[in-house]
């Protein structure tokens, strides 16, 4: 099954990260994990990007993002294997900025 989004919204498979502990010793759930804030982008709608003036492309499939905490839908498709909270429908604008290795 292959999901696209449309308009401006961006399909994001987030990272899988394991509980963090704080400096003061607090356990937190995988799912508020700082970590889990990044993903990577599996597709995108029709009308990202485009209201760029000088008609380049901002965010491209593959790359690497952070999203806003908590943002987006969170999709469950038991048919294709989808049970866990990492694959996102987010909007262009949850993008807070693009990860780069190194």
């Amino acid at each position: 099954m292959k999901i696209r989004p449309w308009g401006r919204n961006i399909y994001v498979k987030l990272d899988k990260v394991g509980e963090g502990i704080t400096d003061g010793g607090i356990i937190l759930p995988e799912m508020h994990s700082e970590e889990s804030r990044v993903g990577t982008i599996l597709s995108m709608g029709d009308r990202v990007n485009s209201n760029r003036e000088d008609g380049e492309r901002f965010l491209e499939q593959g790359m690497r993002v952070l999203i806003q905490f908590y943002a987006g839908v969170a999709i469950h498709l038991v048919s294709s294997d989808i049970t866990d909270d990492t694959h996102r429908i987010i909007t262009e604008s949850n993008v807070l900025g693009v990860v780069e290795e190194g």
